[in-house]
């Protein structure tokens, strides 16, 4: 390649990448901190697991299907994220890529709440019977991990159809999404509360140990504790966020296309910076959602306190291993 055609490919290159702004490196910088955050924290799950540092069962690997899912929502939205800010003016080019990354984003994002759904059922399945139920072949869990999957994509589906400029197809769309991304909170609230007291119920019908009657509700209680805990945070970090998106579409559909409202430029500009602002914080949940699996699940806590432990075992021995170099060097 010669001088000239070098620079003529600089010169494209740079007429389609074009640098950031200082909001939007701000906003790149805050979401890569949860992006590293994420990526640590959710792959120490996967890992665990995988690796049978901590034990395959059916819960734990439903719990993996939303690791995995947060940190392909992390991942897509970074990558939408550096697309969006630098292709900004040169999108038709990189259109089906873009409409691509968005569809993943979005339907990782679903994933986790529709996953947290079947453990609902499953769990209220499992308190509903007067027998200890065998665990779900691999097969069906497959099947379920699968599922969650499939609904979440067909949910998401309309976001790999170009818009065109149709913003009422766009408000529809995003109705239809809010509905979905949302609606599995009330179910899962409903569900846990059906399990709550049917655990109280039939704690007096089942003729069982004392023990093995009080790990029947440890068990059952640290599974509703994770679910309730992640279906809040889920709610806390997404609602504001969703809120948001929905208060600026239908003020830009009432003001820009049907003119019932008058275009006031000081709250656009509120509410297109409130929902940056939520958009990154709305990634919280996919971030440090794993925390909640080692506070509520025992075997995650187990191997947690089993790190921490040898984390001071190490730091003893070296404080030891100092204060002998400190006798034997009077002088230093």
């Amino acid at each position: 390649m010669n001088g000239t055609q070098s620079s003529n490919v600089s010169e494209i290159v740079q007429g389609i990448i074009r640098p950031f702004s200082v909001i939007e490196k701000a906003k790149l910088g805050a979401y890569s901190v949860l992006f590293i955050s994420g990526l640590v924290l959710n792959l120490a799950v996967i890992l665990l697991v995988l690796t049978k540092r901590v034990p395959r069962k059916t819960m734990h690997l439903f719990v993996v299907n939303m690791a995995f899912a947060d940190l392909l929502s992390l991942f897509t939205t970074l990558a939408f994220m550096i697309m969006h800010f630098s292709l900004r003016d040169s999108w038709g080019t990189f259109m089906i890529i873009i409409y691509y990354i968005r569809f993943m984003e979005l339907t990782s994002l679903m994933a986790s709440p529709v996953t947290l759904v079947i453990i609902s059922m499953e769990r209220l399945r499992a308190v509903s019977s007067s027998v200890q139920l065998s665990p779900l072949s691999r097969r069906t869990l497959l099947a379920l991990i699968v599922f969650s999957w499939v609904v979440s994509g067909g949910v998401m589906s309309g976001e790999l159809v170009p818009d065109k400029g149709d913003f009422e197809r766009r408000l529809m769309f995003f109705i239809i999404y809010l509905t979905f991304l949302m609606i599995p909170v009330p179910i899962i609230v409903a569900i846990n509360i059906v399990i709550i007291r049917r655990l109280v119920r039939s704690q007096a019908n089942l003729n069982l140990p004392e023990a093995q009657q009080m790990r029947r509700r440890r068990v059952f209680r640290s599974a509703v504790g994770m679910i309730l805990s992640s279906i809040l945070l889920y709610f806390v970090c997404a609602a504001p966020r969703y809120a948001t998106e929905a208060a600026l579409l239908t003020f830009l559909y009432e003001s820009l296309v049907t003119g019932r409202m008058e275009f006031d430029p000081d709250l656009s500009s509120s509410l297109h910076a409130t929902s940056e602002i939520t958009t990154v914080f709305s990634y919280v949940n996919a971030a440090f959602g794993p925390v909640i699996y080692f506070v509520f699940l025992d075997d995650f806590r187990a191997v947690l306190s089993k790190f921490v432990c040898h984390i001071n075992f190490v730091r003893t021995g070296e404080g030891i291993e100092m204060h002998r170099r400190n006798e034997d060097d009077p002088g230093h």
